[in-house]
């Protein structure tokens, strides 16, 4: 690896592939797709350094066409890109498909690609060092040596001062379509966590309870409660839960709260979770201030743009092509 850039805003580790998107319909009636760089833990690198943050990526990449693209992706963007492994495995895929609204589900090619096997030297503390903000999510602990890696790095990062960032981004086709595997794994890493932002479906899921999306609402009583005993349990500081379009919810040690979307035209919800992610840790360190010496009114703040960034981003294709400008956010933040 290059020498890494010290002191930088923010820093992760984990999957950065290409999204192949449904666009468009073809002459003969069948969906085509477009090929489009994104990863959930790229994606929040990538807006990071577009919204002007110094932004680092840890990771690795397919040395052929389509590794080469994302890696001009992110050097385009402004991400430091000097703790990025080429891999001797092809770039890591995933087919995005999309209802009429614009929902998206994922059909991963992931085996011996270049994001299933992390190289364990991503975890070196001297690579992990530097960074105020360290964010990671559960793609990468669904192997073992991945998750290995991961959390290693996220305990240097962590022993070195910087605040753990987690998004739980659980996607059941790696866990083997047995997702009962992730829970442990998601609920390790948020014990290591400060700020975490977890879906509706992901909320229900890590305290074990069966219910349709849209059942229990963001303002349930209930959901309040799962939040506080998920905080309890792990030491979290800030969660997190996005409700689609019914905006989001947070639950931090000096307060609670609730935000609705925007009304925004749907086409692609692939990236909003990202991009909600990336509103809420930009205006952490916009704020500079101590996690500890934040109250009601900065997480509001925090809520306010993941809320508008994320709405923002179901109005494009794809996870790194649809990331808002700062400009386009601050016009819609709601009051």
């Amino acid at each position: 690896m290059e020498n890494s850039e010290k002191n930088m805003d923010f820093l992760t580790v984990g999957e950065l592939l290409v999204d192949f998107c449904q666009t468009l319909t073809g002459p003969h009636g069948y969906p085509q797709y477009e090929a489009l760089p994104g990863g959930a833990i790229a994606n929040v690198a990538v807006a990071m350094a577009k919204w002007g943050l110094r932004s680092g990526f840890i990771g690795k990449v397919g040395q052929d066409a389509l590794g080469s693209m994302l890696t001009d992706t992110l050097k385009k963007a402004g991400v430091d890109c000097s703790r990025l492994l080429p891999s001797r495995e092809p770039t890591s895929l995933a087919m995005v498909s999309l209802t009429s609204d614009g929902d998206r589900s994922f059909a991963f090619y992931w085996k011996d690609t270049s994001c299933y096997t992390l190289d364990i030297r991503l975890a070196d503390p001297m690579n992990c060092a530097g960074s105020r903000i360290f964010h990671f999510g559960s793609v990468t602990l669904s192997t073992p040596q991945s998750r290995a890696t991961t959390m290693g790095a996220v305990r240097a990062a962590k022993a070195n001062g910087a605040v753990i960032s987690f998004d739980a981004n659980l996607r059941p086709g790696l866990w083997g379509w047995e997702p009962e595997r992730a829970r442990d794994p998601i609920l390790e890493a948020m014990k290591l966590a400060d700020i975490v932002k977890l879906s509706e479906e992901e909320l229900f899921f890590l305290v074990d309870v069966k219910a349709a999306i849209g059942e229990l609402h963001r303002d349930a009583p209930e959901t309040g409660r799962w939040m506080s005993q998920l905080c309890d349990a792990t030491g979290v500081e800030l969660l997190f839960v996005t409700f689609g379009k019914e905006g989001g919810r947070w639950q931090g040690r000096q307060g609670a709260g609730c935000l609705e979307s925007l009304k925004v035209q749907a086409i692609d919800t692939t990236g909003a979770g990202d991009c909600f992610m990336a509103g809420v840790l930009h205006q952490f360190i916009t704020l500079h201030q101590k996690l500890a010496d934040l109250g009601a009114d900065e997480y509001r703040t925090m809520a306010r743009w993941g809320v508008t960034a994320g709405a923002l981003s179901t109005e494009k294709h794809g996870g790194i092509p649809s990331i808002p400008s700062l400009e386009e956010i601050k016009a819609r933040l709601p009051v």
